[in-house]
């Protein structure tokens, strides 16, 4: 990871952590939103992104992947939110995990198909992260 997107994350994480994910920039956003979703998927899956935290902000990741160029990383994102159906999944940790517990053992066929996808990195999302960090500067 490049010293822009390290300092960025560690920005917008901050501002994240006092103020909410309402009171940030859309810059901010974007690099919070993905840097979740890239620490939490490749850690653990989509089921662990869901069920930590950083799953308040799945709401946003496929808006932050569109932005920074990476549609098809979208495109998966959007189908592992399908699974909360049309609102998607909750904001809420609380309410996010009675949704998961909901779902039952059905959708981790699908979840998992969906990490083996997003593991293939159609996108450098890294990279596409530094150039739209250096575009916003």
């Amino acid at each position: 990871m490049s010293e822009i997107v390290e300092s960025a994350f560690e920005e917008a994480l901050e501002k994240l952590g006092l103020n909410g994910m309402d009171a940030l920039s859309e810059q901010d956003k974007v690099v919070a939103s993905i840097f979740a979703l890239e620490a939490e998927v490749n850690n653990g899956g989509f089921d662990q992104f869901y069920y930590n935290s950083a799953g308040d902000l799945a709401y946003y990741v496929p808006q932050a992947l569109r932005i920074i160029g990476a549609p098809k990383t979208a495109e998966i994102t959007e189908k592992a939110n399908s699974i909360f159906g049309e609102n998607g999944p909750s904001r809420d940790h609380v309410l996010r995990s009675k949704q998961l517990q909901c779902l039952g053992d059905q959708y981790d066929e699908f979840l998992g198909e969906l990490d083996d996808q997003f593991y293939e990195y159609p996108h450098d999302l890294y990279a596409l992260l530094e150039q739209y960090l250096v575009k916003q500067s």
